[in-house]
């Protein structure tokens, strides 16, 4: 289609409020939304998704690429570059990524975000789907290919703008703590499983006893006639 758009979203969170594991200041942002925008946009939960996907790094046809850079409100230049995108996920209709911010970046970035200044995330790409519009309202972008994002204090989506908090301070990054809740689930699922399978084996063994108790008083009777 070849449609370019930018979509604006809001700051939403502060990730430690503090340097993170790889000594750099890190924060979360939410950079697209399933809700109309004032531009009258509005994103699927498949366009949102391929967000996700696209802004970490894997491509629309699953090959791995490196993961967007989000510059200054979309101003050209290495020195507008506020750092790279290191994961990305969906959160309440939302596409959260985790903003890992350049030394030259943090004091400035810092300031705005512990003052409480309302930014958000835009992202630049264009629509490779669209919905057939309903009425007179424009069809859905279902299909997205997106180049990078920035952050602005001007943004589109305008309901949500101001809704940034801070958060804990995490001992993991989002995308491991996921991991490693996915993989304690499927534990505790193979535990419940092992479990079944050794009171069905307790079942049979008892059911074998009563056979072979069986068998033996079945040749009992036949040798007493």
């Amino acid at each position: 289609m070849g449609e370019d758009f930018e979509f604006y979203m809001p700051l939403v969170k502060n990730y430690d409020g503090a340097e993170g594991k790889d000594g750099y200041y890190h924060i979360a942002v939410a950079i697209a939304s399933g809700k109309k925008d004032l531009q009258g946009d509005q994103m699927t939960k498949n366009a949102l998704e391929q967000i996700v996907h696209q802004a970490k790094g894997i491509n629309v046809d699953g090959s791995q690429l490196p993961g967007i850079n989000i510059d200054d409100n979309h101003i050209k230049g290495l020195n507008a570059i506020v750092g790279p995108v290191t994961d990305s996920w969906l959160e309440d209709d939302k596409v959260m990524i985790d903003l890992r911010v350049r030394n030259e970046w943090e004091k400035t970035v810092k300031d705005l975000v512990d003052s409480g200044v309302h930014l958000g995330g835009s992202i630049r790409g264009r629509a490779t789907e669209r919905l057939p519009p309903v009425g007179s309202a424009k069809g859905q972008i279902n299909g997205v290919f997106i180049r990078k994002a920035a952050l602005t204090d001007e943004p589109a989506a305008w309901d949500t703008r101001g809704t940034q908090r801070t958060l804990e301070k995490s001992v993991c990054a989002r995308g491991l703590c996921s991991q490693i809740e996915k993989s304690i689930d499927e534990l505790n699922k193979s535990e419940e499983e092992s479990k079944e399978v050794k009171d069905d084996t307790k079942e049979i063994a008892v059911l074998n006893e009563l056979n072979e108790a069986l068998l033996d008083g079945i040749k009992t009777i036949k040798n007493i006639e």
